[in-house]
């Protein structure tokens, strides 16, 4: 894992907010332990963060968390395991649910690849995941101010789509899949319109985004401003007319859950 990955992960300003705070948050968490089997037993949560889901899951079932920041897990207060997504230092169908909550959409190619097998390998029954609901990462790029590498602030690196998540992991079934969390607005702007107003507008990264590629980050002494770098007012009436005309604005809830079973007389991977 590169330095600058994981020193933003090691930024405890990520983790020390109770997240339950948010009303998206706990319906997020919500959905995610009602849709827990009723025989699942053992729970393994991959990428755990600060716990906000595993610390939440009733005592009745045993459950650990496994991530790699140090500093999200000073928050986890069930049993714990540091370790990355792609090679998880638990034994092969060890736990009834595997479950893995807005971590997909971060790995890199590779990693990404060795997850979905960890996942599978250590799963006995089921596997449980949050993603991001169809998001354009283009929509969300912001410029480094020092390198000017265009960049998602929270390290997203794909999409995921209802069709994607069917076929995601070979030895397991889809069950279920829905739209969770606050409704969105959103526009499907071409790409290079994308392209173009991103290189114009130049959006200014969060606080707390390091860029990838050089490892710049904001701080408060060079900081412009702490709001959503793609906001901005419509001044015009007809600008805001033509824009509604040409791009009309669309409605869809943030995350996807999924629920899969692992397929009968399935050969392990």
């Amino acid at each position: 894992m590169l330095n600058n990955e994981l020193k933003y992960y090691e930024q405890n300003v990520l983790w020390s907010n109770n997240y339950l705070n948010l009303p998206g948050e706990r319906i997020r968490i919500k959905n995610a332990i009602d849709l827990i089997p009723h025989d699942v037993k053992s729970i393994l949560d991959v990428g755990c963060g600060n716990g906000v889901l595993i610390n939440n899951i009733p005592d009745h079932i045993y459950k650990v968390g496994v991530d790699f920041s140090k500093s999200a897990l000073r928050h986890v207060v069930t049993d714990k395991i540091q370790g990355g997504a792609e090679n998880i230092p638990v034994k092969s169908d060890s736990f009834d649910l595997v479950t893995c909550m807005e971590v997909l959409e971060h790995l890199s190619f590779e990693g990404y690849k060795k997850a979905i097998n960890e996942i599978q390998r250590i799963s006995k029954k089921y596997i449980l995941i949050t993603v991001p609901n169809n998001e354009n990462l283009k929509k969300s790029l912001v410029v480094c101010r020092n390198c000017f590498c265009h960049f998602n602030p929270n390290r997203h690196t794909r999409n995921f789509n209802e069709i994607s998540l069917n076929s995601l992991f070979i030895a397991y079934s889809m069950i279920s899949c829905n739209e969770i969390g606050p409704i969105v607005e959103y526009r499907n702007y071409p790409d290079r319109i994308l392209s173009i107003y991103s290189g114009w507008k130049k959006p200014v990264p969060p606080n707390t985004a390091l860029c990838p590629q050089c490892g710049y980050q904001l701080n408060e002494n060079n900081s412009i401003r702490n709001v959503n770098p793609y906001h901005t007012k419509q001044k015009y009436t007809f600008k805001k007319y033509f824009v509604n005309l040409l791009f009309p604005v669309r409605f869809k809830s943030r995350w996807l859950i999924a629920l899969y079973e692992r397929k009968s007389n399935e050969t392990k991977i």
